[in-house]
C-alpha cells in the first residue's frame, strides 16, 4: 500500500498513539503489517479511532515497530501501513492495532503473521497471510487466504471463499451464498439458517462427512464446497436463528 495515497498520513511518535478522523458512512480500512494483533470493533459511530501500541513494550523491536506505523485517511479509506525497517537481527516487530469504525465497512488486511479479531457488522472481510488466525463475529463477505491458522465465523450473510493450509474452518451460522472452504489439515463445520435451503459438496481423504442438513425449499439458498485432506466435514441446518 503507497501510503502518499492518503492526505496527511502521520507516524506514530510514541510507543502508543490513538488518532481519530470523522466518518459518517462505513469505510474501507487498509492494513498491512509484517506482524501483530488486528482489533477490529465495528458499531454505530460517526468516527473512526485508530491505536497502534507495540505488542511487547519490553520488546525493543516491538517499540520501534509501533513506532514507525503510519495511519491515514481521506475519501473515506483508512490506511494502516507498518514497514519494517529494524537493523536488529531476528523477526519484524509486532504491534497491536484497534480500530473503531461505522458498521458495514469493508476490511482488508495483509500480514505475514497476525490474529485478526472482529466484533460487530462488517460488509467484506479479507485477509491474506502466510500465518493467522481469524475470528470474524459478523461479515456479509469473507475472503481468507493463509498458509496456518484456524478461521472461525459467527454469523456469514453472504458469499465465503476460505483457504488454509493448516487449520480448522468454522462458520457458525451461513444465511445465502456459496461457500468455498478448503484445508488441508483441520475439520470443516458449517450451520446452515433456520429455514435457508443447503447443498453439500464435500471431500475428505482421511475423516469423514456428517451432512445434517434438513432444508427442503425448492429455491437453494446456500451452496457449501468443503475439502480436507485429513479432519471432518460436518453441516448441519440451525434449529434457530443465532442472535
Amino acid at each position: 500500500m503507497n501510503t502518499e495515497d492518503y492526505n496527511e498520513p502521520r507516524r506514530a511518535t510514541d510507543v502508543a498513539a490513538t488518532q481519530q478522523f470523522p466518518a459518517a458512512a462505513p469505510i474501507s480500512a487498509v492494513l498491512d503489517i509484517p506482524a501483530g494483533q488486528i482489533r477490529i470493533l465495528a458499531g454505530e459511530r460517526t468516527d473512526v479511532i485508530v491505536e497502534v501500541r507495540p505488542a511487547d513494550t519490553g520488546k525493543d523491536r516491538d517499540r520501534q515497530a509501533a513506532r514507525q506505523a503510519t495511519v491515514g485517511f481521506a475519501d473515506n479509506v483508512l490506511g494502516i501501513q507498518v514497514v519494517s525497517t529494524t537493523r536488529i537481527p531476528g523477526p519484524s516487530g509486532s504491534v497491536q492495532i484497534t480500530v473503531q469504525l461505522p458498521a458495514g465497512s469493508r476490511i482488508v488486511v495483509t500480514a505475514a503473521s497476525a490474529e485478526l479479531a472482529t466484533a460487530g457488522a462488517l460488509d467484506e472481510v479479507t485477509f491474506d497471510g502466510a500465518l493467522g488466525v481469524i475470528g470474524i463475529e459478523r461479515a456479509t463477505v469473507v475472503r481468507v487466504s493463509t498458509a496456518s491458522g484456524d478461521v472461525a465465523v459467527g454469523r456469514l450473510d453472504g458469499n465465503a471463499h476460505i483457504s488454509t493450509g493448516r487449520g480448522d474452518i468454522r462458520i457458525d451460522e451461513a444465511r445465502r451464498g456459496q461457500l468455498v472452504l478448503r484445508t488441508q489439515e483441520g475439520s470443516v463445520s458449517v450451520g446452515a439458517a433456520a429455514g435457508v435451503t443447503a447443498t453439500l459438496d464435500a471431500g475428505t481423504t482421511l475423516g469423514r462427512i456428517h451432512n445434517a442438513l434438513t432444508g427442503t425449499g425448492e429455491v437453494v439458498g446456500l451452496t457449501i464446497h468443503a475439502t480436507t485432506a485429513r479432519g471432518d466435514i460436518t453441516a448441519r441446518t440451525l434449529t434457530e436463528a443465532r442472535r
